[in-house]
């Protein structure tokens, strides 16, 4: 675990203004915490080109053009409704780099088949097939919350060394 949650944010901002690269996302379940976090370093708008919060099924469609089929068959909270938003995040805003996320932080809105605390994300690099992954988190809705956006920032920094080789 790293010493300071902004440092973090200090490592992907000067890796990304470095080498002028940009970054978009599609949030859902982190309700935009994870732009908050991004942007509470100054200068974050040299790199950092904004973040869809699509909370709703309907704006995951007109927004980010998940298709409706996605959504009724393998339902918002899937791999592949989380790998369609990260497309549409490459195609809405023409970034470098995009981060979908979506899930179930709770403390309600859970299944057996998908219960709470399920997330599912993506990493992508413009044309190129993204990394999507599932998290399964416990706790109280604010802790899902925080734990998921910690982890996926630190998986972009790792997926943004992983494109320089």
């Amino acid at each position: 675990m790293r010493a300071s949650k902004l440092m973090l944010e200090k490592e992907i901002q000067q890796y990304c203004t470095e080498k002028k690269v940009t970054l978009a996302l599609a949030e859902s379940c982190t309700g935009g915490m994870i732009a908050a976090r991004l942007t509470s370093v100054p200068g974050a708008s040299e790199y950092f080109l904004g973040s869809f919060v699509t909370y709703s099924e309907s704006l995951k469609k007109s927004i980010l053009h998940v298709p409706d089929a996605v959504l009724k068959k393998k339902g918002v909270v899937s791999k592949e409704a989380v790998t369609h938003m990260c497309k549409g995040v490459f195609n809405v805003t023409h970034s470098d780099y995009a981060i979908a996320v979506t899930g179930i932080a709770g403390p309600s809105g859970g299944t057996s088949k998908v219960p709470v605390g399920t997330i599912w994300c993506a990493i992508g690099r413009r044309n190129q097939k993204p990394y999507v992954w599932k998290m399964q988190l416990k706790g109280n809705r604010k802790k899902i919350v925080q734990e998921c956006t910690t982890k996926i920032l630190e998986e972009f920094l790792i997926f943004l060394h992983a494109c320089e080789t």
